[in-house]
C-alpha cells in the first residue's frame, strides 16, 4: 500500500506496483525485499524497478527529511530559504536567493550553516546538493539519472574550492568511468 501524501506517492509509486529491483538488486522474495528496504538510510537515493500493468519502469526518490518549520520545537535551529541557482561544480558557495527566487529551489540550513540545497518537481525531490562548511557542493544526488547514467556525483575539491575531480556513481552504487562502469 502507498499512502497518498507520502514521499513514495510523490515519487510515483502506486498501490499494486510489484517491486522487482531495488538499486540494481533483485530480491528473491518478500523477506529479502524487506531486508533491502530496511538497509536504506536517510540521505540516499533509492531506485525501484517496478512492474505495473505488465510494463516495467524505474521510479526513484531521494530520501531527505523535509524540514517542517510550522512547529519550531520539532526542528530547533533549522531554517529554509529560497535558493539562488547554482552550478554544483563551481568553486563558489551556495547562497539564499536575492529578490524573487525560483519556487522549487530551497536552501536548508542548521544554525545558520547551509546543509543542502533542494530542487523539487512538485512535491518530489528532483535533486539534492549537499554542501561543506564553506557552502561548496560536495555531493549531488539526482532522482532521474543524468545522460551518462550517474545518479550521484561526489566532488573532490582543492584547498581553494576548485573542482579536483568528480566521482560519478550509477543507480547500483558502482563508480562510472569514461569507458562505462568501473570497479
Amino acid at each position: 500500500m502507498v499512502w497518498p501524501d507520502s514521499a513514495a506517492a510523490a515519487a510515483g509509486l502506486a498501490s499494486g506496483d510489484r517491486i522487482v529491483d531495488v538499486n540494481g538488486l533483485q530480491p528473491a522474495g518478500r523477506s529479502e525485499l524487506r531486508t533491502l528496504l530496511a538497509a536504506i538510510e536517510w540521505r540516499q537515493r533509492v531506485g525501484f524497478l517496478v512492474e505495473r500493468d505488465g510494463q516495467q519502469q524505474e521510479i526513484a526518490m531521494l530520501l531527505y527529511p523535509k524540514v517542517d518549520l510550522s512547529e519550531p520545537a520539532t526542528a530547533p535551529g533549522w531554517s529554509v530559504a529560497p535558493a539562488a541557482e547554482i552550478d554544483p561544480e563551481a568553486a563558489g558557495a551556495v547562497a539564499a536567493a536575492a529578490g524573487e527566487p525560483a519556487p522549487r529551489s530551497i536552501l536548508v540550513s542548521r544554525g545558520g550553516v547551509p546543509q543542502w540545497l533542494e530542487l523539487r518537481a512538485g512535491e518530489a525531490l528532483a535533486e539534492v546538493h549537499e554542501v561543506d562548511g564553506d557552502g561548496r557542493v560536495v555531493r549531488s544526488l539526482y532522482r532521474t539519472p543524468r545522460p551518462d547514467g550517474a545518479v550521484e556525483l561526489r566532488y573532490r575539491r582543492g584547498a581553494d574550492g576548485s573542482l579536483a575531480s568528480p566521482v560519478r556513481v550509477d543507480r547500483s552504487g558502482r563508480k562510472l568511468t569514461d569507458e562505462g562502469v568501473g570497479p
